[in-house]
């Protein structure tokens, strides 16, 4: 029989339909909502208060967190201030209760201070923040007065801390990472390259570039300490440069066991030299150059020599039974010729003076206890304000203009005076060697 096509087309839809499955309706599943945790954080003390700039707040800032109501321990919060505190931003863990105590210090700048608070997670990403506000008063100008931002205090008392360049600029070799002041010792900003490095002493030039001895050796600056270059490496894990300088006449010098190496080109080229001394290891400091280019340096022994020709060879100046019988600890030549050596003999400590090219010597005494070598001078300088300060190793800080005249600084001041030197402004910047901040007096 033959299908229409109308027929046809019957049959097949009634196959189609018989063979198709019912379908199945499956409802629509909303995606699943994630709710993020709240956090907050909440200040129980230490917002609003006032004190004077360069001191800490009275009060310490207490601070509690939360997540989701609940108190949240083990977190990450970031105290960030202003000035130069931004520089010293401190990350601290909650303890167990959720709680975060923090202390607060002012900058150097007067007026309205703040402090930034941001809860972090372990991955840095913030959380929550806020924003505590101090007000800072002008310091009175009067007494010892405390630095801004100069955590770290001194290194070692057997190193200068302070060294102040033709620009005004005060660096300080701290505890930690050195730092430097442009207002006179008022605040200070971090050396961020000197982070890794012990720094032990930089010696100035005439147009401010730097050199400082670390624990990777002789390293320089042309941009006022902010960057550094190498110029002679040091083993870090056996340490063999004893010491450098830059005398007035331009001589640049770093010494080792037995040797001293001078340079009249910046470190281009090196002469080596060795002066005649004795011991199994002996190291040279305090390189001096005199008005006519006599050289001198002091040797970790004791002793002093002096080269006429320019560092090639060395002999001890005086030979006297009396010369033989002082340990100098320090050399220092002022604008007349005059040397001045610290150290001490027999009879005490003392401070040496020679008026003729270290031919003979005259002793000025100093130390007030008799003899005691912990109590003798190791350093003198002379500063812009016209004093020579003499440094003593556990007796403070004298100043005098005339060696006959003598004030003790540490005890006008009634302070612990480790290290000192005046700004341009006349302030005494002090450090006080125990590894905390440090001070100045205005105008002294």
């Amino acid at each position: 029989m033959t299908l229409s096509k109308p027929q046809a087309l019957i049959i097949l839809l009634l196959i189609f339909w018989g063979c198709s499955k019912p379908s199945t309706t499956h409802p629509v599943v909303p995606p699943a909502v994630t709710v993020k945790p709240v956090y907050k954080m909440e200040v129980l003390q230490g917002d609003n208060q006032t004190d004077t700039v360069g001191h800490p707040l009275k009060d310490m800032i207490e601070l509690r967190v939360y997540k989701d109501g609940k108190l949240f321990v083990n977190s990450t919060v970031l105290f960030k201030g202003s000035g130069c505190i931004a520089n010293d931003s401190v990350n601290m863990i909650t303890a167990t209760q959720g709680n975060n105590d923090y202390q607060w210090y002012l900058s150097a700048d007067v007026g309205i201070q703040t402090l930034k608070i941001v809860l972090c997670d372990s991955a840095k990403n913030h959380l929550d923040s806020l924003t505590l506000h101090a007000t800072a008063l002008k310091a009175s100008g009067v007494g010892i007065l405390a630095c801004a931002c100069a955590f770290g205090g001194a290194s070692s008392p057997n190193f200068a801390p302070f060294y102040k360049l033709h620009s005004g600029r005060i660096i300080a070799s701290t505890g930690t990472t050195p730092k430097y002041s442009d207002d006179n010792g008022l605040s200070w900003y971090p050396i961020n390259a000197l982070t890794n490095f012990f720094l032990k002493k930089i010696v100035v030039t005439p147009t401010d570039k730097l050199y400082a001895l670390t624990s990777a050796g002789v390293i320089y600056s042309t941009d006022q300490g902010i960057t550094w270059y190498l110029l002679v490496r040091d083993d870090p894990n056996n340490l063999k440069i004893f010491d450098i300088d830059y005398t007035q006449g331009g001589k640049l010098s770093y010494s080792t066991s037995y040797l001293i190496y001078i340079s009249s080109d910046e470190g281009k080229t090196w002469k080596k030299a060795q002066p005649p001394v004795t011991g199994s290891s002996v190291g040279f400091f305090g390189l001096r150059e005199q008005l006519n280019g006599d050289l001198f340096l002091v040797s970790a022994e004791g002793g002093i020599y002096r080269s006429t020709d320019g560092g090639t060879t060395w002999a001890s100046p005086n030979n006297t039974p009396a010369d033989l019988n002082r340990f100098y600890t320090s050399i220092f030549i002022d604008d007349n010729g005059y040397i001045y050596l610290s150290g001490s003999d027999a009879s005490g400590g003392g401070i040496y003076l020679s008026k003729d090219n270290a031919q003979t010597f005259n002793k000025i005494a100093f130390t007030p206890f008799g003899y005691d070598q912990y109590y003798m001078p190791d350093k003198i300088s002379k500063q812009h304000d016209g004093y020579y300060y003499i440094r003593t190793t556990l007796n403070g800080y004298y100043r005098t203009r005339d060696f006959v005249n003598l004030e003790n600084v540490n005890s006008r001041f009634n302070i612990p005076a480790a290290d000192m030197i005046v700004a341009d402004n006349n302030n005494l910047v002090l450090s006080t060697g125990k590894f905390s901040e440090f001070s100045y007096i205005p105008n002294q």
